[in-house]
């Protein structure tokens, strides 16, 4: 069993002081350039003071490394997702919702599909949490 595409992970990065710096996307694009993360969509999501939300699909200005690109796969994130994704931007906020494709991991894929495993479930846990996690399991 082949895949065209490897698992895609949707995450809604909070961006309350403005864009981020410049670090940020060297960081995303050395992910890319190392075969190890593709971006396929992005929608950029604002909340204003009263709870109305704005999607904005264009976000190539503002973040370049989101440009238009053979790869990417306009539309991957849908309304459903925009909707609930949208539900933990604070009002007067704005973020951006983002659908990177794990490329290091469809090799994995590939061989659980190509066994007949499948994945039941995926959850991943933000690495703050993980950290303050094992710093607290280390000091006991």
């Amino acid at each position: 069993m082949q895949f065209r595409y490897g698992p895609v992970e949707l995450s809604l990065i909070d961006f309350a002081d403005g864009p981020p710096d410049l670090d940020v996307w060297a960081a995303v694009e050395t992910l890319v350039s190392a075969g190890v993360l593709r971006v396929l969509d992005a929608i950029w999501i604002s909340k204003d003071a009263q709870g109305n939300m704005t999607f904005e699909e264009e976000v190539s200005d503002a973040f370049p490394l989101l440009r238009e690109s053979e790869e990417s796969v306009d539309g991957l994130i849908g309304d459903e997702d925009m909707q609930g994704f949208s539900e933990a931007v604070e009002p007067g906020s704005s973020a951006l919702l983002v659908a990177w494709e794990l490329l290091y991991a469809r090799d994995l894929a590939e061989r659980l599909g190509s066994s007949g495993g499948t994945v039941l479930r995926s959850t991943r846990i933000p690495a703050p949490i993980v950290n303050a996690l094992i710093n607290t399991i280390e000091k006991n």
